[in-house]
């Protein structure tokens, strides 16, 4: 599946799910690393389970990612009407278009993998609350994949075989989708 999205759109996508693998592994090892130590354990002034929980709080990213997809759909949507009547420069396209939604990209992934490190090492039986995170997790999902998707379908390349109307509609459809995500 990645590599139909990435052959098929001018994000880059592989790069973007292979920092999702490694910041999976790495978060997963550190939680089961820091849950050898008792909830005691200093490092450097301050407890071993905050350092971890201050690298796997995700709030400011999203506050990030939220800003840089009204931008990065801005100007994907920009650059694709634009170029229905007139090309579009690859030079603009490269560092306006491309640069900063293929850095989203990566910013979802890695949030995504942080997303699924905190559902999968929480400890089992101090925390009650199994339905919120199973939720965030869910929610989280459904935020990246429409994101990414729309991104990626309004970016296409000319090997993926839908023509330009389908295109913008099923991009908004699943830029809808992200947007309507965002309020659950």
């Amino acid at each position: 599946m990645i590599n139909y999205i990435d052959n098929r759109t001018e994000l880059d996508i592989k790069s973007a799910f292979s920092l999702f693998v490694v910041f999976l592994v790495v978060l997963c090892i550190s939680a089961w690393v820091v849950s050898l130590f008792s909830f005691e354990t200093k490092l450097f002034d301050k407890e071993l389970t905050k350092h971890l929980s201050e690298i796997m709080t995700e709030h400011e990213a999203g506050k990030s990612m939220f800003v840089l997809s009204i931008f990065a759909l801005f100007f994907s949507y920009s650059k694709y009407l634009i170029s229905l009547k007139w090309g579009v420069k690859p030079f603009l396209n490269k560092y306006l278009v491309l640069a900063p939604t293929n850095f989203l990209v990566s910013l979802v992934f890695v949030e995504l993998a942080v997303t699924y490190s905190v559902v999968i090492m929480v400890p089992k039986s101090p925390i009650p609350h199994w339905d919120v995170l199973l939720y965030l997790g869910a929610k989280n999902t459904v935020l990246g994949i429409a994101l990414i998707l729309s991104l990626a379908v309004i970016n296409k390349n000319n090997s993926l075989n839908i023509n330009k109307i389908q295109q913008f509609f099923l991009s908004l459809i699943l830029a809808g989708i992200y947007f309507w995500a965002l309020t659950w």
